[in-house]
């Protein structure tokens, strides 16, 4: 009887061997934990500097990621993120990533910026010369449709006028408008364009106002030429009481308002009759 228990323990011991043979056969250690892999991509290669790139990335076997290069920091192990440049050239971004087991996995791209196209220069092309009849105004003149190159917005300014008094002109905004023409004459407009970059064209419009030609209907001839005291026939010089004939024959026929030159030919007779 004892013998057979001594048999029964043997036994016992055997099969807890063998079973702990199979939990750990040879006693070998666990498979050891893959290295991390990652991938990065960006969504442009090539971008215009201040434009953005979005960077997206993944990993595996990854606890935590590290940016470097052309970006820094760390970084969860898979995301996206938009970068923007600074300046032109090439930029690297690389993304490392570790594990829990040995090794590390690394991954990066590329991005490349070219600079901004040059706008062309700032200029305003030729703008058509206007004229007009006395007591009509000029239609308005969008300045902003004879801009060319230059950078938005556009700033507009009316610089300079030569003769207000045959026509007086103003700029809102864009637009060239004027009063009613009350008088012969031209008046030249110096206008100017500024963009967003401070750079800056001129031109000019050209008003003319067309007055209406006094003709004596006595003599059949422009009156202008006896604004210098000379016949326009002979070219004899008239004398101030001659002029002064012809004058009042012209008002008392036309009843209209004499334009700017024999107004200038009164002037110069009353102060000739002071001399």
């Amino acid at each position: 009887m004892k013998r057979w228990m001594l048999s029964s323990a043997s036994l016992l011991v055997w099969l807890i061997g063998c079973g702990s043979n199979q939990i750990n056969p040879a006693g070998k250690n666990p498979p050891p934990v893959p290295a991390p892999t990652v991938t990065i991509a960006a969504s442009q290669t090539t971008i215009t500097q201040g434009q953005s790139a979005t960077l997206t990335w993944s990993s595996t076997n990854a606890t935590s990621c590290t940016a470097s290069n052309a970006w820094s920091g760390s970084e969860p192990t898979s995301g996206s993120t938009a970068v923007i440049p600074t300046s032109t050239g090439n930029f690297t971004y690389v993304l490392t990533c570790t594990g829990n087991g040995n090794g590390s996995g690394q991954s990066s791209t590329v991005v490349a910026v070219n600079p901004k196209p040059q706008p062309a220069a700032l200029s305003l092309a030729p703008i058509p010369s206007i004229t007009l009849s006395l007591g009509t105004k000029i239609a308005q003149v969008d300045l902003s449709q004879f801009v060319q190159g230059g950078v938005a917005p556009f700033a507009y300014s009316l610089a300079s006028q030569t003769t207000t008094t045959a026509v007086d002109c103003s700029l809102t905004g864009s637009i060239i408008s004027s009063d009613y023409a009350y008088s012969g004459g031209v008046n030249t407009l110096m206008v100017q364009v500024m963009d967003s970059t401070q750079a800056s064209a001129s031109g000019t419009i050209t008003v003319t106002v067309a007055a209406p030609l006094v003709v004596s209907p006595i003599y059949g001839i422009d009156f202008s030429p006896y604004e210098n005291g000379q016949n326009p026939g002979s070219g004899a010089v008239l004398s101030i009481d001659e002029i002064t004939q012809r004058m009042g024959l012209i008002e008392s026929v036309w009843q209209l308002r004499l334009d700017s030159r024999v107004i200038l030919a009164r002037r110069r007779l009353r102060d000739a009759e002071f001399l």
